[in-house]
């Protein structure tokens, strides 16, 4: 494919490609060096029928960066499932987070190869929705420009940020990102047709602001509400770790890792006397307490960091999940965000 040849000559690839192509209506795309001299390229047959060709020079430079920014060194997914006991939830969600950003490192890759910031949102947009008719062209860019402030989207009351946390296929801070980036003087250095509105110094620092509202939260924050975000996250782990009527060792190591250690010493001590029912009490007054202090943002990356801690030990039943869908209510958080989140965690590669 000449598009190939283009994105190893754009991006200075050394190995050569080959591309692979197996029957799926799915769009999706991966790759895979065997050996420094080669990398294969896998294509489903619906992104090549129907991705136009800047939308696949896009998702091709976009797997050629992973090679060369070497991620296949930190394989994230055989990290997590080989760790299973032993990794606790605070280094799981480390590793989340990287490959959130490596996502946004190769973004710029892709860029690079197709120099088209809007067949890149067109590209995000057919893989979010399936959709690729061209009619929807003017749509698709009222909807990138949704994302243009980020300010405005967070203080909206009306904005349902949940897709945030998807690193594929879509994420709106993939597109502020890349939006950043397609504005700095260091792409303008590869792109004659863009004048560098910002520095490379003011992107990064941007772009990490917006990445660290995915962060977990500050174990050493000593804010006004810390205190009970943190015993709400320890009674939230504990009866998602009760659910199947057993707490185990492992289970208290990884609360442990999600709460400062004199909160931990101190929800150790007062739970003994408390009955489940009890403790159900006391997270709904918690939860209610801090409704009106807590951001839509917030309550997700607690939800989030709570699922994480159900599966850390590799395997998630129903009584877990529920207690999630239950917190999640609580919070007034639809529950399809505790799947949706579980789904891609479980599916990270």
């Amino acid at each position: 494919m000449k598009l190939g040849e283009h994105c190893k000559n754009t991006l200075k690839l050394k190995a050569d490609i080959e591309f692979f192509v197996y029957q799926s209506d799915i769009f999706n795309a991966s790759c895979y060096p065997p050996d420094d001299n080669k990398l294969y390229i896998i294509l489903s047959s619906g992104i090549l029928e129907r991705f136009s060709k800047e939308e696949l020079t896009f998702v091709v430079g976009h797997e050629i960066g992973h090679v060369l920014f070497e991620h296949f060194d930190y394989p994230v997914r055989q990290i997590l499932d080989e760790g299973e006991n032993h990794l606790a939830p605070i280094h799981a969600m480390k590793l989340y987070a990287w490959n959130r950003n490596a996502e946004i490192s190769a973004d710029r890759a892709g860029l690079l190869c197709c120099q088209d910031f809007e067949a890149v949102g067109r590209t995000f947009f057919k893989l979010s929705s399936g959709v690729t008719t061209d009619s929807l062209d003017f749509q698709l860019n009222a909807y990138i420009e949704q994302f243009v402030d980020l300010e405005e989207v967070l203080n909206d009351a009306n904005h349902d940020p949940s897709d945030w946390y998807s690193s594929h296929p879509f994420s709106p801070l993939r597109i502020k990102a890349l939006e950043l980036f397609n504005k700095s003087e260091t792409y303008a250095e590869f792109n004659p047709n863009i004048t560098g509105e910002i520095t490379e110094e003011a992107m990064e620092v941007e772009i990490k602001r917006i990445m660290s509202l995915m962060e977990p939260e500050n174990l050493d924050d000593e804010s006004e509400h810390s205190e009970k975000i943190q015993r709400l996250m320890f009674l939230g782990g504990y009866l998602i770790s009760n659910a199947d009527g057993v707490v185990d060792d492992s289970e208290i190591q990884a609360l442990s890792s999600i709460v400062a250690p004199k909160i931990f010493a101190n929800c150790m001590m007062t739970i003994k006397g408390l009955t489940e029912d009890e403790m159900i009490d006391e997270v709904k007054q918690l939860t209610k307490d801090l409704d009106i202090v807590l951001s839509v943002m917030q309550k997700l990356n607690i939800l989030r960091d709570l699922s994480i801690i159900s599966y850390a030990d590799g395997e998630i039943d129903d009584s877990e999940i529920n207690v999630l869908h239950n917190l999640a209510r609580l919070l007034y958080i639809n529950t399809d965000f505790i799947d949706r989140v579980i789904s891609d965690a479980q599916g990270v590669n």
